[in-house]
């Protein structure tokens, strides 16, 4: 998800032919993947498009926000 975030300006998710997530991403350039809001971002990505397997409801979020802080 991280390059999506840091490449697109839209992200589009399509499920069962239907557009189900629209995304867009107002994210200033350069984007820092260490950034808070590109993390949490990312994470609310995967989650929507990965769901419980994301991991990020097992342990990993405090993981991201970690990443997040130290910046």
């Amino acid at each position: 998800m991280d390059e999506a975030v840091t490449l697109a300006d839209r992200i589009i998710l399509i499920e069962n032919g239907r557009v189900t997530m629209d995304q867009r991403i107002s994210l200033p350039r350069p984007r820092k993947r260490k950034d808070p809001e590109f993390l949490t971002l990312a994470e609310e990505i995967l989650e929507r498009v990965m769901g419980d397997e994301a991991g990020l409801i097992n342990g990993e979020a405090e993981k991201v926000q970690q990443l997040a802080n130290t910046h």
